[in-house]
């Protein structure tokens, strides 16, 4: 048996189970930042890169780049940690930081750029549309399926951790995210974005217990934006 051969060949099986990105291209980090900065003010005009923000914002075009310095927080500790490229990304924070215009701008600067990804054999763009936890809920109720979810390239799950816990279709009660997320959390070819008050740390054990936290560390970057209430004038 050649074991150099036998070890490339089981490599290679696993690469295309995965996600692969991009070689990195150089590119102007200012730059970037200022067209994120012009979508997000064609979205609302009080939008603003700002200290309060900027890390989150920096660390989100480096990921979309494939960029290998990009930072992430470390959930527990809340130091700087590297990033992962073949990663999704958790956004927390609190009610009204900018969370879900965040996540909208950064899906509009992907698809302005083009950038794909490989998931598994299948490439894909690199961008999602955003859908809150309680539609993904009212899907089930109505058909009882959320497999077009599960089977997702890149999933964005808006306000996670705000839905019914129990959602029920034909006398079937299931709590949805949390199955949805244990399901994606088994895949290592699929892109989870979630947007949510809830902590990583803590908050999302107390709300769909230790399993589901588990999956989300290994499935997501942990970012969370700071600061008041920006809807407040």
């Amino acid at each position: 048996m050649n074991i150099d051969e036998t070890v490339s060949r089981i490599i290679g099986k696993e690469r295309t189970g995965r996600i692969v990105r991009e070689a990195f291209r150089e590119y102007d980090i200012d730059g970037a930042l200022g067209t994120v900065e012009a979508i997000g003010k064609a979205k609302e005009s009080r939008f603003c890169i700002d200290d309060r923000n900027r890390f989150v914002y920096c660390n989100l075009v480096r990921w979309l780049h494939a960029d290998e310095r990009m930072k992430a927080i470390h959930p527990v500790t809340g130091r700087e940690i590297a990033g992962r490229l073949d990663c999704g990304i958790y956004l927390g924070g609190s009610t009204g930081t900018g969370k879900s215009l965040a996540i909208g701008v950064m899906a509009d600067y992907g698809r302005l750029c083009g950038f794909r990804m490989w998931f598994g054999c299948d490439d894909g763009a690199a961008t999602w549309r955003v859908i809150r936890s309680d539609a993904i809920c009212d899907v089930y109720a109505e058909s009882g399926t959320v497999r077009k979810y599960g089977d997702a390239q890149i999933l964005c799950v808006d306000d996670f951790g705000t839905e019914p816990e129990v959602s029920s279709y034909m006398g079937n009660r299931v709590d949805v995210m949390r199955q949805l997320v244990e399901s994606r959390g088994d895949r290592r070819d699929r892109i989870s974005i979630v947007v949510s008050n809830l902590p990583l740390c803590g908050g999302v054990k107390a709300r769909y217990g230790d399993r589901v936290q588990s999956r989300l560390y290994g499935m997501c970057n942990y970012f969370k934006l700071e600061g008041k209430d920006r809807r407040l004038p």
